[in-house]
């Protein structure tokens, strides 16, 4: 992210503020997924979470530093996971399968509601702001913009079905069991997903192939349109161009 800033022509004291800018949002970001596992977990019955202390909004307790400077540079990164116990989970107790879901599913959601929220603060700002658009509010403006911009990012990634992402834990629950057990094939996609995304990471960033790309576009599409239906009901409502 910070190379495609370096570039853009922007003084630095403009890239200054949006690399602080983008700090801010990567971490909220980051932040709020983990919390929205450990959230889930706990209320499911599992303590894990909240004795190793994530169930809590503090973004420090959340952020890997390596990853977040890796996310800040080449625009891919990752937070702290969250452990969770599935053998604690009690709530549905007939329902194991779809408690693990739900854990896996409450991290991409979580981004989701960060990117309705970003999205939604930025298009009043554009609207209401007019010739006070001072400079707190302007930073304000950048946060939530960036915000709403990685926040449905992160869910989209997270969707993909490939091991370990959230999107493989949701469709390993989804698959049944016997297919998930003796089927040869899944189980090495699920061996292998990590080195297939890495390559995946790869061509999309040096490649020019980029087929994750394609593949969150097409996830995000329907919250994506949601969020923009949203703004546009803000716009009408608030008189703003």
């Amino acid at each position: 992210m910070l190379i495609y800033l370096l570039k853009s022509g922007l003084s630095g004291g403009e890239i200054a503020l949006a690399a602080i800018e983008m700090f801010i949002a990567f971490t909220l970001t980051f932040a709020f997924h983990e919390f929205m596992h450990a959230a889930v977990a706990v209320w499911l019955g599992d303590d894990t979470p909240r004795r190793m202390g994530r169930l809590t909004l503090n973004p420090m307790v959340h952020v890997d530093p390596v990853g977040t400077m890796l996310i800040l540079f080449i625009g891919f990164g990752w937070g702290r996971p969250v452990v969770v116990n599935p053998s604690f989970f009690n709530k549905f107790p007939k329902h194991r399968r779809l408690m693990e879901m739900m854990v896996a599913f409450a991290g991409p959601f979580g981004n989701f509601l960060m990117a309705l929220l970003g999205s939604v603060v930025a298009t009043v700002i554009a609207c209401t702001a007019g010739a006070e658009f001072n400079s707190l509010v302007y930073v304000i403006y950048g946060i939530m913009t960036y915000l709403s911009m990685f926040s449905l990012g992160l869910m989209a990634f997270n969707l993909i079905p490939i091991a370990p992402l959230d999107g493989f834990k949701i469709l390993r629950e989804i698959v049944p069991m016997s297919f998930r057990l003796n089927n040869d094939l899944f189980r090495k996609f699920e061996t292998y997903g990590p080195r297939i995304l890495l390559v995946l990471i790869i061509l999309g960033r040096l490649g020019g192939l980029d087929v994750l790309g394609t593949i969150m576009g097409i996830i995000s599409l329907p919250a994506s349109l949601l969020i923009s239906f949203i703004d546009s009901l803000i716009v009408m409502l608030l008189g703003g161009a």
